[in-house]
């Protein structure tokens, strides 16, 4: 994914935008479930797509983690590399710190 652009201004169940694929194509996305602040899911061109996790630890730690449809399960090794790259930006913010 290159970036997702929302339209309207909330961040909630029926909101919808475009998603921007590293390859070029722009997919419609939408929120189907949103707990603030720790959960939310989308669907992704029309089929129901991952589901993200924010839990916190501590006070300077937190746990991210994706859900992902049985269908979709090949789609796991794309959320490990995001996973890693999450990891990564957070650890360079924190070193800066």
């Amino acid at each position: 994914m290159r970036g997702v652009e929302l339209k309207g201004e909330r961040f909630e169940v029926g909101s919808n935008g475009t998603i921007a694929t590293v390859v070029g194509v722009e997919l419609n996305v939408e929120i189907t479930d949103l707990d603030p602040g720790a959960r939310w899911a989308w669907r992704v061109a029309d089929v129901p797509a991952t589901d993200h996790t924010v839990e916190p630890v501590d006070a300077d730690r937190g746990r991210v983690g994706f859900g992902v449809p049985w269908a979709a399960v090949p789609y796991l090794g794309v959320c490990q590399l995001a996973l890693q790259r999450l990891e990564r930006i957070a650890t360079q913010d924190r070193a800066i710190l």
